[in-house]
């Protein structure tokens, strides 16, 4: 019987991934192909569905870290491999039922900091989030190239406050100008991913937010998160093998 690690267990970063398991199921000629045609991107899947991992690989791609790719589809491709600054936000992180926009601002402008330390710039961050988002895209642009902007679980601020009218309006609006961002700076921009669980046809907030190409339902994109049938008798047919017939196997049983 096979005995490879395995990346099971909600492992979220692609570099981790590469790294220290035996198995990656390529979704990087996907990454390729939506990083090639499009300059904004919008996903939605349920939670617990690669989102996160699928993020990180984009992030990992812009940054140009090459040898974790090796062996991976893209590496056959004309990809220039040329580093961006990636500005990399979870939404997903912090608790937003109780002073839910204010603890909005704390969570992304934590983030936003973080992201100035990586690439060591200067802005001085305020309780505006949208300009704070406005300042780092245009300094990292000014002093290193147009940034990568990737943003996981966008509305889950929203979904965990839908019970709370008054704070998830609150929140609502704070994110709709944190999102118009990306419409007044995308000539700083190289490509911007937005992930969540609720398509933006549901929700008004994205009015001021440049019409992304919502690749959710699109058939071709399909398996760009998840493991299908083929991807799951193939990339772990060994151990597949080596369960007993009697619970799923395949010859040669053990």
């Amino acid at each position: 019987m096979a005995n490879r690690k395995l990346p099971i267990g909600g492992v979220q970063t692609f570099s981790k991934v590469r790294e220290e398991y035996d198995v990656y199921v390529d979704k990087t000629m996907h990454i390729y192909d939506i990083a090639s045609r499009y300059t904004t991107v919008f996903l939605a899947r349920p939670r617990r569905f690669g989102k996160s991992l699928l993020c990180s690989t984009i992030k990992s791609l812009f940054c140009a870290e090459k040898e974790l790719f090796e062996g991976l589809a893209i590496i056959e491709t004309d990809w220039k491999w040329k580093a961006h600054p990636v500005i990399h936000l979870d939404l997903s992180t912090g608790d937003y039922t109780s002073n839910g926009s204010d603890n909005l601002v704390v969570n992304l402008n934590r983030q936003l900091k973080q992201t100035c330390e990586s690439y060591d710039i200067k802005v001085e961050i305020s309780d505006n989030i949208a300009n704070n988002l406005a300042l780092v895209i245009a300094e990292l642009h000014k002093h290193i190239e147009k940034a990568v902007l990737v943003i996981d679980e966008y509305d889950y601020p929203l979904l965990s406050t839908m019970n709370q009218p008054e704070l998830n309006a609150d929140i609502r609006e704070k994110l709709k100008g944190f999102f118009g961002v990306i419409k007044q700076t995308d000539r700083f921009l190289r490509f911007s991913f937005v992930t969540g669980v609720t398509k933006f046809a549901q929700i008004s907030m994205f009015s001021g937010f440049n019409q992304p190409k919502d690749i959710s339902m699109i058939p071709k994109y399909g398996d760009i998160c998840g493991i299908t049938q083929e991807e799951l008798e193939t990339c772990f047919a060994l151990e597949i093998e080596g369960v007993p017939r009697e619970h799923g196997g395949r010859p040669p049983y053990l």
